[in-house]
């Protein structure tokens, strides 16, 4: 397979892979930040995740 080299997506024949490791994901971040004991930590949180904290997911 070919190295990504900064790329996203790498190819290989056929077949397409999807290279994560340069992507910045909301959720992992929100995750790392709410974990957080200080409350630096978790008004970063509050700023990434721009909904509404009360409510659940089904």
């Amino acid at each position: 397979m070919d190295a990504s080299h900064g790329r996203t997506f790498l190819t290989d024949g056929d077949s397409i892979t999807l290279h994560l490791d340069d992507l910045d994901f909301d959720v992992v971040r929100f995750e790392a930040l709410a974990a957080g004991s200080g409350p630096e930590q978790l008004e970063q949180a509050l700023v990434v995740y721009r909904g509404d904290c009360s409510t659940a997911s089904a």
